[in-house]
């Protein structure tokens, strides 16, 4: 069974703030698209889909204590995309963050919603948020054992490097990764702040019936079983830490 790392997916909650936002703050540009309840923006790398209260799952519809997904945008100068950012007056991270590959800092939404901009060794690089390139994303986690199992013996993915308590999972097909990391006690925030999962991650497979089955056999929770949707249709997992994760077939 092959499953390909597509999609992160952010859960808001109010629309016509946060498109103006991504659009008119951020300047970045949007995808032409019919369904009012998604906001697109044109990215390379991840697809990254925004999604209203209306066109969201039910299932995420639950408080959470953090954001364990943080989408990642990749940049050539992340000195002079931080200029921008602070001059614009965005809201950003205590500082910048180092990882075995590079450098990062935190973006933060006004909703709430938490990004990662990254300059990096060997990234695939954008120039900016026009039309961002989303080469990877965080997932901050309390077991990696647990989780790393989950996302390699499970969906796939390789471990491809370590480095001082970060693990990083690339997906054997597209190439993007995820940074695997203990969760820091600063990205904890007030239930209150996060009434549903702000972001999530998204795996693309050719047959997702097979894929429910195969994976209810190996003990993986199912919180939506296979629905049928105008674009295909999905199935909605736990991982191990019970985060949220889509599995879709597209038509």
């Amino acid at each position: 069974m092959k499953f390909t790392l597509h999609f992160v997916g952010i859960n808001i909650i109010k629309k016509s703030p946060s498109l103006r936002y991504y659009a008119d703050f951020l300047q970045m540009r949007m995808e032409d698209n019919s369904d009012r309840t998604i906001i697109v923006p044109e990215t390379t790398g991840m697809r990254v889909e925004i999604f209203a209260p209306r066109g969201q799952s039910k299932v995420f519809d639950h408080p959470v204590a953090s954001q364990t997904v943080r989408p990642c945008i990749h940049v050539r100068d992340l000195s002079k995309i931080t200029a921008w950012l602070e001059k614009r007056g965005a809201m950003l991270g205590e500082g910048l963050e180092k990882t075995a590959r590079g450098q990062r800092i935190e973006l933060i939404a006004p909703d709430g919603v938490r990004w990662l901009v990254a300059q990096g060794r060997s990234y695939v690089e954008g120039g900016g948020f026009r039309r961002p390139h989303v080469g990877s994303a965080d997932l901050m986690v309390r077991s990696l054992k647990a989780q790393l199992r989950f996302y390699t013996d499970l969906l796939g993915m390789r471990i491809s490097g370590e480095h001082e308590g970060q693990t990083m999972l690339r997906d054997r097909t597209s190439g993007i990764f995820l940074l695997v990391a203990k969760e820091r006690p600063s990205q904890t925030v007030s239930q209150h702040s996060l009434p549903v999962q702000p972001a999530f991650l998204s795996f693309q497979t050719a047959d997702v019936a097979e894929a429910e089955q195969m994976l209810r056999s190996r003990g993986v929770t199912v919180v939506q079983p296979t629905t049928t949707h105008y674009f295909g249709t999905d199935l909605l997992i736990l991982d191990a830490e019970e985060n949220v994760v889509q599995v879709v077939e597209y038509k």
